[in-house]
């Protein structure tokens, strides 16, 4: 059975960045995060988590572009 695929908002912020971390942790998920670093940074990341620069306005096209919706 495949992972369960996971879009974490803001993951390269600092409240992101725990919770892709546990879900990394979990090993079930594939995690993807979304994150405009406005406020978040690279330094946040964790290895595991596929990270995508964009916005949440562009939540659908980003998802389907990376084939996770």
């Amino acid at each position: 059975m495949s992972n369960k695929k996971v879009l974490v908002t803001g993951g390269a912020g600092f409240v992101g960045s725990h919770l892709c971390e546990r879900l990394i942790k979990m090993g079930c998920y594939d995690v993807y995060s979304l994150d405009n670093y406005f406020t978040g940074s690279e330094l946040n990341h964790i290895d595991g988590v596929t990270y995508i620069r964009g916005d949440t306005k562009d939540i659908s096209t980003q998802g389907k572009r990376m084939n996770i919706i």
